[in-house]
Order: C-alpha cells, then structure tokens, then sequence
C-alpha cells in the first residue's frame, strides 16, 4: 500500500458533523493539516485554490499510512454511504410564501413544505 493523502469535499454537508460521525464508525479522518487541528475554519490552501468557502468546510481529509490494509479500506466504503445518508439535509420540496407575515424584522416569511 501506498502511503498517500485524499482530500474530498462533500458539498452539502458539514464537514465538522462528517467527521464526528467517522469518527463513531471507527474511521480516522481529518478536516485539514495538523497546523489547524481544532479549528473550525475553512482551509486557506483550498481557499487559495479556489474551493468555494461552503466546499472547503465540507472538506475531509483520509490519510493511507504503510499500515492501511484493504480491508480497512473496504470498511470504509461500505460504512460511507449510511454515513451520508444520515447527514444529508432533506430537501425542500417547495417553498410558499406567507405574505401575511407580520414578522418586523423581514419582508417575507418563507415556509418549507415537505412530502413524504
């Protein structure tokens, strides 16, 4: 096994709540380089690459060391998809405004409808 680094950015969802959940399957992973451990900031180098602020925060960082094994990996995968599947934001199916809204400090109220 190679020893590398795979950074990916799962847009849409927050990287702090990713890494938390990972973390409770048994999956090592990281949001930045170790110099941020702690922080809860976007990364500057993907800043500076252009990543979106909203990309960079839903950005995790997996480290393959000599000692991964392909089973690791595979466990991995196969915990990834339950893991997001929790995180995923349900969508707003459709949004109707209010304008019966009294609310002082807006100019509409918008509600979210959902079907099941």
């Amino acid at each position: 096994m190679l020893a590398n680094t795979l950074n990916v950015s799962f847009p849409g969802l927050d990287g702090e709540s990713l890494l938390m959940n990972l973390d409770l399957a048994g999956i090592c992973a990281s949001s930045g380089s170790a110099c941020m451990v702690g922080s809860i900031v976007p990364s500057h180098v993907l800043l500076a690459m252009g990543a979106p602020p909203e990309h960079a925060r839903a950005t995790v960082r997996f480290s393959l060391g000599k000692g991964t094994t392909a089973a690791e990996i595979e466990t991995a995968l196969e915990r990834l998809p339950e893991i997001f599947a929790r995180l995923q934001p349900e969508p707003a199916v459709g949004r109707i405004f209010n304008p019966s809204s009294q609310r002082a400090d807006a100019d509409a109220s918008w509600a979210i409808s959902k079907t099941d």
